[in-house]
């Protein structure tokens, strides 16, 4: 494999963990929700589309500049483990959710 094509899918990598970090709230706060929290629902689930679409956005101009389907499927892949994780996150049934006594 070309340097160039494994340096843009690590560039594709790099950004997917930075664009939904930024983007979507605290795992903590995500952690601590449950479904009936409507709000911390509506911004995870929209915070993941506008994720998703710009790593994938990322991969496929990748793409086109090397001519490569690498930096596309690596965005693609990446994208859809993130969403999976976030929304194992928030689907977790709140009676399996740790609650602190302090």
């Amino acid at each position: 494999m070309e340097p160039t094509t494994v340096s843009l899918a690590m560039l594709a990598v790099t950004q997917s963990v930075t664009i939904f970090s930024g983007l979507l709230p605290p795992v903590s706060e995500i952690r601590k929700a449950t479904l009936s929290d409507a709000a911390v629902v509506h911004d995870v689930r929209t915070a993941e589309f506008m994720a998703a679409g710009l790593v994938i956005g990322i991969g496929v101009v990748a793409t086109v500049l090397i001519k490569s389907p690498v930096p596309a499927m690596v965005s693609i892949i990446g994208a859809a483990a993130l969403v999976a994780m976030y929304e194992g996150i928030l689907q977790k049934n709140p009676t399996e959710k740790v609650t602190a006594n302090v």
